[in-house]
Protein backbone atom coordinates (compact mmCIF):
# COMPACT_ATOMS: atom_id res chain seq x y z
CA UNK A 1 0.00 0.00 0.00
CA UNK A 2 2.75 2.54 0.77
CA UNK A 3 4.73 2.26 -2.43
CA UNK A 4 1.22 3.13 -4.71
CA UNK A 5 0.55 6.07 -2.06
CA UNK A 6 4.34 7.59 -2.82
CA UNK A 7 3.64 7.59 -6.26
CA UNK A 8 0.62 9.70 -5.82
CA UNK A 9 2.17 12.01 -3.78
CA UNK A 10 5.37 11.95 -6.05
CA UNK A 11 3.11 13.26 -8.88
CA UNK A 12 1.43 15.86 -6.90
CA UNK A 13 4.92 17.48 -5.81
CA UNK A 14 5.81 17.28 -9.66
CA UNK A 15 2.86 19.82 -10.07
CA UNK A 16 3.00 22.14 -7.39
CA UNK A 17 7.35 22.57 -8.56
CA UNK A 18 5.65 22.80 -12.39
CA UNK A 19 2.98 25.29 -11.02
CA UNK A 20 5.05 27.10 -9.41
CA UNK A 21 8.17 26.77 -11.43
CA UNK A 22 10.33 25.90 -8.72
CA UNK A 23 13.65 23.10 -9.38
CA UNK A 24 12.73 19.21 -8.40
CA UNK A 25 15.42 16.78 -7.88
CA UNK A 26 13.37 13.97 -8.36
CA UNK A 27 14.70 11.41 -6.73
CA UNK A 28 11.57 8.99 -7.51
CA UNK A 29 12.27 9.29 -11.41
CA UNK A 30 16.14 8.58 -10.66
CA UNK A 31 15.23 5.32 -8.93
CA UNK A 32 13.15 4.44 -11.90
CA UNK A 33 15.52 4.14 -14.34
CA UNK A 34 17.28 1.91 -12.40
CA UNK A 35 16.91 -1.74 -13.13
CA UNK A 36 13.68 -2.98 -10.97
CA UNK A 37 15.28 -5.82 -9.41
CA UNK A 38 18.38 -3.95 -8.55
CA UNK A 39 16.27 -1.83 -6.78
CA UNK A 40 13.74 -3.84 -5.23
CA UNK A 41 17.01 -5.99 -3.96
CA UNK A 42 19.96 -3.45 -3.30
CA UNK A 43 18.42 0.26 -2.85
CA UNK A 44 15.28 -0.68 -0.78
CA UNK A 45 14.70 -2.38 2.55
CA UNK A 46 11.28 -4.88 2.64
CA UNK A 47 8.88 -1.98 2.67
CA UNK A 48 9.77 -0.58 -0.60
CA UNK A 49 9.83 2.77 0.78
CA UNK A 50 12.93 2.88 3.17
CA UNK A 51 16.69 2.91 1.49
CA UNK A 52 19.64 0.81 2.52
CA UNK A 53 22.81 1.72 2.76
CA UNK A 54 22.98 1.49 -1.18
CA UNK A 55 19.86 3.44 -1.77
CA UNK A 56 21.66 6.10 0.17
CA UNK A 57 24.52 6.15 -1.65
CA UNK A 58 22.21 6.74 -5.17
CA UNK A 59 20.54 9.60 -3.57
CA UNK A 60 24.17 10.96 -3.00
CA UNK A 61 25.44 10.83 -6.06
CA UNK A 62 22.11 12.42 -7.85
CA UNK A 63 22.28 15.03 -5.39
CA UNK A 64 25.78 15.58 -6.12
CA UNK A 65 25.13 15.90 -9.83
CA UNK A 66 22.07 17.82 -9.64
CA UNK A 67 24.06 20.41 -8.02
CA UNK A 68 27.14 20.03 -10.09
CA UNK A 69 25.43 20.74 -13.06
CA UNK A 70 23.73 23.89 -11.79
CA UNK A 71 27.17 24.85 -10.49
CA UNK A 72 26.44 25.42 -7.06
CA UNK A 73 28.93 22.85 -6.19
CA UNK A 74 31.54 25.38 -6.78
CA UNK A 75 30.14 28.45 -5.19
CA UNK A 76 29.36 26.48 -1.92
CA UNK A 77 33.29 25.37 -1.72
CA UNK A 78 35.06 28.84 -2.08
Amino acid sequence: ELVPLHRRYADIVRQVARDDGVLLVDLLAAFDRLPPEEVKNDYFQLDGIHLQDEGHKVIALVLYNYLARAGLIERITR
